[in-house]
């Protein structure tokens, strides 16, 4: 229970620092301490993703963490925090190969034109 916890708080931290980035009229400094503590909380879901075991506790009890990484995708501006986009694609990638994951992950309808559209150049 505690590990969801930790999960959603990953998610929450991701999505405001996300946010914050879009209401500042100027670009984020990716070196600065929060910007490492994001990237650092990315890393995290990405590594646990890389697991099987991750990939089926990330499926099984995070899918709101999911979803807020593919909402997160579509909403950073392109050209913005490219290295926390390419950790949450790295997650979804991992969690992809997990049958359930792929499952989850092609339900959801937008998922498949954003990924042409971060890879067409937008990122």
């Amino acid at each position: 229970a505690s590990s969801v916890k930790f999960f959603n708080i990953a998610g929450q931290t991701m999505e405001s620092f996300v946010h914050s980035l879009n209401e500042d009229s100027k670009q984020q400094d990716m070196d600065s301490d929060e910007s490492q503590f994001v990237l650092g909380l990315a890393g995290i879901v990405t590594n646990v993703a890389a697991l099987a075991i991750g990939r089926e506790f990330l499926v099984g009890s995070n899918q709101v963490l999911l979803d807020t990484m593919i909402q997160l995708l579509r909403d950073m501006k392109p050209g913005c925090c490219t290295k926390l986009k390419v950790l949450m694609l790295m997650s979804l990638y991992n969690i992809s190969i997990n049958m359930k994951g792929v499952k989850y992950i092609s339900e959801n309808t937008g998922f498949f034109p954003l990924i042409w559209w971060l890879l067409n150049g937008s990122v």
